[in-house]
């Protein structure tokens, strides 16, 4: 599935994403272009309920916030974002338990912060899908 908005700012960004995959090439401006690029997947992904339940699996977004993300609802999204945006059994990448921590302690903040469900979500997948391998290790 295409989706208007994350293919337009991918055209506006690619030229500042790194040309290779090599880590000595990789510098701040890249950062700031993957996580422009990192924003707009996650807030397309969360908005759409079909494809916010492909990747986290079916929530109960109609819950309350500390409902929803007790702490099954943690582990959950958490799990998620290892399988389908960190990666495992990869060569120096974060635990589970790294970015459980990580992706835990950010939801525990919004949450006490009043945040809506979506907008946790998204929250923790631009944390996951933008830096999560790189901060951590």
């Amino acid at each position: 599935m295409t989706n208007s908005v994350v293919e337009a700012t991918y055209a506006t960004v690619k030229d500042g994403l790194p040309s290779n995959s090599s880590i000595d090439t990789f510098s701040g401006a890249h950062q700031i272009n993957l996580l422009k690029l990192s924003y707009d997947f996650c807030d397309q992904m969360v908005i759409n309920e079909g494809l916010r339940n492909t990747f986290f699996g079916n929530l109960n977004t109609d819950l309350a916030p500390a409902t929803l993300f007790n702490a099954t609802g943690k582990a959950q999204v958490s799990n998620a974002i290892v399988m389908k945006a960190v990666g495992s059994n990869i060569a120096n990448q974060p635990s589970l338990t790294e970015v459980q921590t990580e992706v835990h302690a950010l939801i525990d903040e919004l949450v006490a912060d009043d945040h809506t469900n979506l907008r946790i979500l998204k929250g923790a997948c631009v944390l996951g899908t933008s830096s999560m391998g790189i901060m951590l290790k």
